[in-house]
């Protein structure tokens, strides 16, 4: 669902660049639910938890989050995440008013990166669509002279 935090199980990058790399699942054009694949771990927050969506997805992205996937990758030639890599993480939860005064913090980085998430799709769109009206001939393309000096 939309705002669900989703985890990296797999990588076949060798460098562990995907590893255990968290998304907050946004707004896709109105849809309400998603498949994921065996490729990611979704979050499932028990009712009154949710509150913690945030604060953990900035937890793993920091680094020394990256360093403990690191240490739980598996495999040889596609990496894997177990999932005690992530049952067993330890982290320091913060008071109310700290976690209350986070969500402030980061709300309006989060909106920014929604609405430039939105204004990217809208390029792409009209991108597109130009490309093709460009390569049928249906929009001619002005020719300049160019002068000589």
């Amino acid at each position: 669902r939309p705002g669900d935090l989703l985890v990296a199980n797999t990588d076949m990058t060798q460098n562990r660049i995907i590893l255990g790399s968290p998304a907050l699942l946004p707004e896709l054009g109105g849809e309400q639910r998603f498949l994921f694949t065996h490729h990611t771990f979704a979050f499932r927050f028990k009712s009154g938890a949710e509150r913690w969506r945030r604060y953990l997805y900035f937890t793993l992205l920091q680094p020394e989050f990256r360093e403990i996937a690191e240490g739980f990758a598996t495999g040889t030639t596609v990496l894997a995440l177990p999932k005690d890599g992530l049952l067993n993480l330890s982290l320091v939860l913060p008071t109310n008013p700290i976690l209350a005064a986070f969500e402030r913090q980061v709300e309006g980085i989060l909106a920014s990166v929604n609405i430039r998430r939105e204004q990217s799709r809208t390029l792409a769109s009209c991108r597109d669509c130009l490309l093709t009206k460009l390569i049928s001939g249906e929009l001619p393309v002005p020719r300049k002279k160019v002068q000589t000096a």
